[in-house]
């Protein structure tokens, strides 16, 4: 083999492994370029809804944070809200395959708003209970604490949770001058192992 003849195949080698690294860093960035980033959020009071860009997260249901969420890298809108409580606005540019921290959200209570708190007891056992889409979740007795006064609020109970099944679901009002005003007690029927709330308003449509 003459020497024009080995440097030809030297050349394309050369050509072969930069064309080869020049296609695996390509790839590389796309994958990178479609990989997902990752936006973490702490907030108080715990429990709010979150809108990602105009929309809810979790159909609107209250979310309790910390909490994590996968979003596509670029520039985002984050609102936060919660009932008797302004909302705040949040700018994020996020970066494919890094995570965001936001962790300082503490959201202002709006002026001349009165706050009480819903206490709800089982007559037999626990029963898991939620308040206004989730805004207080957990086995009873449980405590909701800031409820916006003069505001129905929906509360719901699952007799076999995480079942849905056989919920029982009414409305209340939380009273002004009082913060333990809201009292919800639950009572279950035995027989038919179905639930009956008792100090609600009134019943709220399913």
């Amino acid at each position: 083999m003459n020497r024009t003849n080995r440097r030809l195949i030297l050349l394309s080698l050369t050509v072969c492994v930069w064309t080869a690294a020049i296609t695996i860093a390509s790839q590389k960035q796309q994958f990178l370029a479609r990989a997902p980033a990752t936006l973490t959020i702490e907030t108080e009071p715990k429990s709010v809804r979150i809108l990602i860009d105009g929309e809810r997260l979790e159909q609107g249901a209250y979310i309790n944070t910390p909490t994590e969420i996968n979003m596509r890298p670029g520039r985002h809108k984050l609102t936060v809200q919660r009932d008797g409580y302004l909302p705040q606005d949040r700018t994020v540019d996020l970066v494919s395959g890094e995570t965001e921290n936001l962790d300082d959200i503490v959201l202002v209570r709006r002026q001349g708003l009165d706050l009480a708190t819903a206490e709800v007891t089982s007559g037999e056992g626990a029963v898991t209970c939620e308040v206004d889409d989730g805004i207080g979740r957990g086995p009873t007795p449980l405590t909701v604490a800031n409820l916006v006064v003069g505001q129905a609020h929906i509360i719901t109970c699952y007799p076999k949770w995480p079942s849905r099944e056989g919920a029982a679901r009414c409305k209340f009002t939380a009273q002004s001058g009082d913060e333990d005003a809201a009292t919800v007690k639950l009572k279950l029927w035995n027989k038919q192992g179905k639930l009956k709330i008792s100090g609600c308003d009134r019943k709220a449509s399913q």
